[in-house]
């Protein structure tokens, strides 16, 4: 990815620690979505940085439980916004000088955070938005994408600056289609192809825009809508029996999501034709809330929001074989033994990256297995 790495993800998630409580927004999201049911309050105390390369001893800081993990620095929910009320996801960005930066969903508004020395992150902008407790970011050359389930389409922010002088722009935003809702659950892009997906908001499919022709203005050009979607990963493949093939790996279902939820496989190649390639569930599946690829594209690894608790009794991820896109196949699945909700992954090289509700940010090797991955690392934040 251009915006993206292993290390500005990381960072991203260890230089911020913030706790979610609720806040009066529209009742978006999904039925019992856990953001809501398992609110936390907002940690108010002191944070986390280095100075000269060693901890400030006696900070609350080192009593998180960790493993193969350092904390460098931590900015509490109130060293990015006085007035947020919670924060919910991060981004991580790569300026053209290599400065990297972690952008953070907050319920008032996007937080751009210097984090290239990891031990002094610093907040450098802030762009308010409509308030809300879900908010996500993406980015594409150096232009931010921010939207959240307050309304008000997609805020298009200008961040050709951050790395120079610590500013960024808002440059509009982007409402189209109006025939459907102006509020927004999660965004997904494309790199290769310079296609923005948006999903979710209480409106069913993806809305997809052009980035190629002027990044500041995308242009609307297509649309699915059979089922919900609560978050997507899209995948420009450039080799093998599907190059030239551009495929959404849709989690989500009917009925906002709860219904016949599984993975749904759609070919979106020609933006005013996309075809659905396949769907598949999983045993004990209850919400397919999101999930990522590997390296390979063979396996396609999910998160289930409500699943446990309820028909498993430890953090499960499941794993789908698509090596086949027309004919997905279960693989199977793997657990770690704690009892929190698995919520989001990434896959980077040979790790999966995973963040659950009361178990914090977890790590785990695919090199050594893909079917059942041990788990290498972890830094507990609750």
């Amino acid at each position: 990815m251009k915006t993206s790495t292993a290390k500005s993800w990381l960072s991203a998630i260890l230089s911020t620690a913030v706790l979610a409580i609720g806040v009066a927004v529209p009742a978006f999201a999904h039925d019992d979505d856990g953001k809501i049911r398992d609110r936390q309050k907002p940690y108010r105390g002191p944070g986390w940085r280095e100075v000269d390369g060693k901890p400030i001893e006696g900070s609350v800081a080192g009593t998180f439980d960790s493993n193969g993990v350092l904390l460098r620095s931590w900015l509490p929910l109130a060293n990015l916004s006085a007035a947020a009320t919670s924060a919910n996801s991060c981004w991580g960005y790569v300026a053209p000088n290599g400065s990297e930066f972690a952008i953070i969903g907050l319920s008032d508004g996007t937080a751009f955070v210097d984090i290239t020395n990891p031990g002094a992150s610093v907040l450098k902008a802030f762009v308010a938005g409509p308030t809300s407790l879900w908010r996500d970011v993406r980015t594409y050359g150096t232009t931010c994408y921010a939207a959240s389930e307050g309304g008000g389409g997609i805020q298009v922010i200008n961040i050709s600056r951050l790395h120079i002088d610590g500013t960024v722009g808002l440059a509009g935003s982007v409402t189209a289609p109006t025939t459907t809702t102006a509020a927004t659950h999660t965004l997904a892009i494309d790199e290769v192809s310079g296609f923005l997906y948006r999903a979710g908001g209480g409106a069913n499919g993806i809305r997809i825009y052009d980035l190629n022709a002027n990044p500041l203005a995308p242009a609307y050009v297509g649309t699915w809508t059979p089922v919900y979607v609560h978050e997507l990963q899209i995948k420009t493949f450039t080799s093998g029996p599907n190059a030239g093939r551009q495929i959404a790996f849709c989690c989500g279902g009917a009925n906002s999501g709860n219904v016949n939820t599984g993975l749904y496989i759609v070919d979106v190649t020609n933006k005013s034709n996309p075809i659905q390639l396949a769907y598949i569930s999983y045993p004990g599946a209850r919400y397919c809330h999101q999930g990522w690829l590997d390296e390979q594209g063979k396996y396609f690894y999910i998160n289930d929001e409500l699943d446990e608790g309820a028909t498993v009794t430890t953090t499960t991820t499941i794993i789908i074989d698509v090596t086949s896109l027309a004919a997905p196949t279960y693989a199977g699945s793997f657990t770690n033994g704690n009892p929190a909700i698995g919520h989001n992954l990434f896959v980077r090289g040979q790790k999966l990256y995973e963040a659950n509700y009361r178990s914090g940010f977890r790590v785990f090797d695919l090199a050594a297995d893909r079917l059942n991955p041990p788990e290498v690392a972890f830094f507990d934040t609750y």
